[in-house]
């Protein structure tokens, strides 16, 4: 289990203190963010929280997940699927240079003109 965790389902209200805040409570907080529209300022309603350890954010998954805030239960996980992000960007360039030869037309030098 990893100490990284994903908090889904927060209020457009919430900051990165009032995240810090909330998991304070089940141990040290190494890092608290909520991500936020670039051009709204405005919460995406959803975050990240680094735990000190395994077993502090095994407590505050138990803690938190499932509590009202602002009329919203909170989701709480590990964020396991963040360690696959270059993995999926990997694959993707993989399988687009596997169709490459396919699509490719008697025109296709044309292209490498200036």
């Amino acid at each position: 289990m990893g100490n990284k965790l994903y908090v889904g389902n927060l209020p457009y209200s919430f900051r990165d203190e009032d995240l810090q805040q909330t998991f304070s409570q089940y141990g040290s907080v190494g890092s608290a963010k909520v991500m936020m529209e670039r051009d709204t300022g405005r919460s995406k309603g959803f975050g990240f929280v680094e735990m000190g350890s395994d077993a502090e954010a095994q407590a505050a998954i138990q803690g938190v997940h499932g509590t009202n805030f602002g009329g919203r239960d909170l989701v709480v996980n590990e964020a396991w699927w963040r360690r696959l992000r270059w993995w999926r960007r990997r694959w993707w360039w993989i399988r687009r240079r596997r169709r490459w030869p396919q699509r490719r037309r008697w025109w296709w030098w044309l292209r490498r003109w200036p």
